[in-house]
């Protein structure tokens, strides 16, 4: 811990580069005197005080190659805190010398030890790479794993056949970074990969196959093409999917050959691949739709397609014994790939909710065992004045689409007391859902996992997606229906009052202590992380275990949200409290990204909060990314989403939601979830200030602070432009009249004043552009108040 603290405290010393002494010459080597000095402050870095502690672990850095060498003594030692502040300082000195001392440390029995040496090989760069391929291929597994990370990280193209060589190896963690750390390199990583095609071990091939796909690159057409013909039906299986990732409609030769292979799944993934092409087998063309009028549904409205299947038996696992998939074809022939779920009872279900008028067919996949059966069918999708789900602005990532987004808050499905009865009854879901209808307040976020006690669980299994086992764990292969049925109804609540739900699939907060703890992940109730908080373990989806279990969540939650026209995914809240989950995260989002896209129709709009310090916006594997600062304290607000305290009164909450609207994204209230019927009380608050926003012009409007040139002492203001229009909302208190400024183009102007309070529009004020500007009288106002300036 005491680590973790320093490091925080070093990183507001000077950066290397600033005023400092001239460093020695790099192959010059430390006299008997500076040896003897340099080991005095390896000594010091022991001190219990630190700012001792870090003043001699600077003037070491700042020594320079000549200080490596006490440094790597202290690798060697037992002293473990000393060893990670060594690893983390060779990584910043970024100096050749230290990469043989830094490669046999990545062997070290302490977990942090070995990676903070993984990132200083990766931060020295490209001369690490002779060094990593020689642990890759020999040391214990632990140092491979990093070894195979840091590889990926650099990006080393001329280490690609060494990765290769790993595919296969019976380390399943090791063959699966391996993968990554190939995926990484696009396509420089295609030659070493096709190579591998031939290999003798069949998980090689199967490996380098599915890592072609992966790279969605045409050139890895041919390669694929020699993989569908492979000897080994488990390589051409994963040929079939890769080809279908490829995107080029040049894969269809080698995929119509699959359709008549000897294997079903072989031929069922062709099929669903020749789907994403908008290309149906022949059997598609012409659907059975069985007796009586083809269905028809309102566009974007939830239909469901029911399969009773027999149940399998009783000491199977019917979430993972029977798979069942449905590829769409809409009418304008673009392939909607939706996965089915267990519904319970024996039944299988199907979600979708059609984007456009016209007739749908349909291929329905259900594959037990080696066993593939196939059904086909139509439905009909008549148009609706239903609101289609929420997109991302094309302008504007990390920006809702033709939505004012006026946030309530953030609860969760039950809400549990400390006992486990749950605080959101159906009656109080019902309730918040009609006062935001009247109010017009249209967003909430939804958090899916509350950790609990499992002992509460047990008594209370409604609270959890998962089920628990007659040991008292978490199974996180069997999920709760009876949680997960709930969650429909809220959702369908939802969808008649007009609200989006931003499902949060997954929240940082509940990785730390003392939630981790409770946490259905966590190795103590039966999850697959044995660590004393889950960042930034949860991020490596390398860890084989963890990887299954988040996927199977995932994929579950994208095959029931599927048919949803008012639900967002989130998949977290931030990645702000360790560094060292940045590099995990982000891979995380992708991978996580691009699963729920093959898992749901591509309308489902997912997003991400990622690390402080990632640029505000950025695109993601097909996503909108908007970042998160990890607090908010006032002033001007220049992120898409804001996180604060849990505001005390009616003037911080409409602050809050004014802010966030403006912006097109959500809110957090920190630190604690609300009630539903707290966030009803929230609602009527923010009913006056609703009727204001939904003036706005969404797809018009951007957010300028600019425009307010002056304003009343004390007061902070958020304004927005569209066109020639201003809408300016002025948080704090002014007591007397005084007189406001904003820049605006010449003309004649008419503003209008509105109360956020009390939902009173003020008479029209006429004003004339002069000098640049308007000015205009302020009347007073006690907590906050609105303009509206039209040209």
């Amino acid at each position: 811990m005491r680590v973790i603290v320093a490091v925080v405290i070093f990183a507001g010393l000077p950066a290397f580069g600033g005023e400092r002494a001239a460093p020695a010459r790099e192959d010059a080597k430390p006299t008997a005197a500076e040896l003897k000095r340099y080991r005095e402050l390896c000594y010091t870095m022991g001190s219990d005080a630190l700012n001792i502690r870090w003043g001699a672990a600077f003037q070491l850095m700042e020594a320079g190659p000549k200080a490596i060498g006490p440094l790597a003594e202290i690798l060697k030692g037992d002293w473990v805190e000393g060893r990670r502040m060594v690893a983390y300082m060779l990584g910043e000195m970024k100096h050749p010398a230290a990469i043989g001392p830094l490669a046999n440390t990545l062997g070290d029995a302490d977990f942090h030890v070995r990676w903070k040496a993984a990132v200083a090989l990766k931060a020295i760069g490209k001369p690490s790479t002779e060094a990593l391929i020689a642990v890759l291929g020999g040391g214990n597994i632990e140092a491979r794993r990093c070894a195979a990370w840091a590889l990926g990280e650099i990006k080393a193209a001329d280490a690609a056949p060494a990765r290769c060589r790993v595919l296969g190896d019976p380390d399943h963690e090791l063959a699966a970074k391996a993968r990554v750390s190939l995926s990484t390199l696009g396509t420089e990583a295609i030659d070493a990969l096709a190579r591998e095609l031939d290999s003798e071990n069949v998980r090689v091939r199967y490996w380098a196959a599915e890592v072609l796909g992966e790279l969605g690159s045409p050139l890895a057409l041919g390669p694929l093409a020699r993989a569908a013909k492979d000897k080994d039906p488990g390589v051409r299986r994963i040929a079939a999917t890769s080809l279908g990732m490829i995107g080029e409609p040049k894969a269809q030769p080698a995929l119509e050959t699959l359709i008549k292979d000897g294997d079903a799944t072989a031929r069922r993934n062709a099929i669903i691949s020749l789907a994403r092409y908008g290309i149906t087998a022949e059997s598609a063309r012409t659907p059975a739709v069985g007796e009586g009028a083809i269905p028809k549904v309102e566009r974007w409205k939830l239909h469901e397609i029911e399969l009773p299947l027999q149940e399998p038996p009783a000491n199977a696992n019917p979430f993972t014994s029977i798979t069942v998939g449905c590829d769409f074809v809409s009418p304008s022939k673009a392939a909607v790939h939706v996965p089915g779920f267990y519904a319970g009872a024996g039944k299988w279900k199907v979600r979708i909710a059609p984007s456009e008028a016209g007739e749908w067919s349909y291929t329905i996949s259900i594959i037990s065992g080696e066993a593939v059966r196939t059904r086909h069918g139509v439905v009909e999708c008549i148009e609706s004045k239903r609101p289609g789900p929420p997109a991302a602005h094309a302008e504007r990532p990390g920006c809702f689409a033709g939505l004012v987004p006026i946030e309530v808050g953030t609860t969760s499905l039950w809400r549990p007391a400390a006992n486990g009865s749950p605080r959101n009854t159906p009656e109080a879901w019902k309730k918040l859902f009609a006062a935001m209808a009247r109010s017009k307040v249209n967003k909430l976020r939804l958090k899916l996992i509350e950790p609990c006690n499992p002992a509460v669980i047990k008594a209370h299994p409604e609270l959890s997606p998962w089920q628990i086992r007659p040991d008292g764990k978490f199974d996180l292969t069997r999920f709760e229906l009876r949680y997960w049925d709930a969650l429909d109804a809220v959702l369908d609540e939802a969808a008649e009052a007009g609200v989006t739900i931003e499902l949060a699939a997954f929240d940082e907060d509940d990785l730390r202590r003392p939630n981790w703890g409770r946490h259905p992940f966590n190795a103590v109730n039966g999850g697959p992380i044995d660590a004393e908080e889950a960042t930034p373990i949860f991020y490596d989806l390398t860890l084989v275990a963890n990887e299954a279990a988040q996927k199977l969540y995932l994929s579950y939650l994208a095959a029931r949200a599927a048919g949803r026209g008012n639900v967002a995914i989130d998949l977290s809240n931030r990645l702000n409290y360790d560094r060292a989950a940045v590099p995990f995260g982000r891979r995380w989002a992708k991978q996580h990204a691009k699963l729920i896209h093959a898992n749901a129709p591509p309308w489902l709009l997912v997003s991400l909060s990622p690390a402080s310090g990632a640029a505000p916006y950025f695109r993601l594997a097909g996503i909108d990314v908007a970042n998160v600062p990890p607090s908010f304290a006032g002033g001007k607000i220049d992120k898409p989403c804001v996180q604060i305290a849990a505001p005390g009164n009616a003037a911080a909450i409409r602050r809050a939601a004014w802010s966030s609207a403006v912006r097109g994204r959500g809110i957090s209230f920190r630190p604690e979830c609300s009630t539903a019927d707290a966030l009803r009380a929230r609602t009527e608050m923010l009913a006056p200030l609703a009727k204001f926003l939904r003036q706005l012009p969404p797809e018009h409007f951007k957010p300028d602070d600019s425009a307010v040139l002056s304003m009343p002492n004390g007061v902070t203001a958020f304004a927005a432009r569209s066109g020639s229009h201003i809408w300016v909302y002025f948080a704090g208190e002014s007591l007397g009249e005084a007189e406001i400024e904003l820049g605006a183009k010449p003309g004649a102007y008419r503003a209008r004043w509105f109360s956020p309070e009390g939902g009173v529009f003020d008479e029209a004020v006429e004003g004339e552009q002069q000098k640049g500007s308007v000015k205009l009288k302020c009347p007073p106002f006690a907590h906050d108040a609105a303009l509206l300036l039209m040209h």
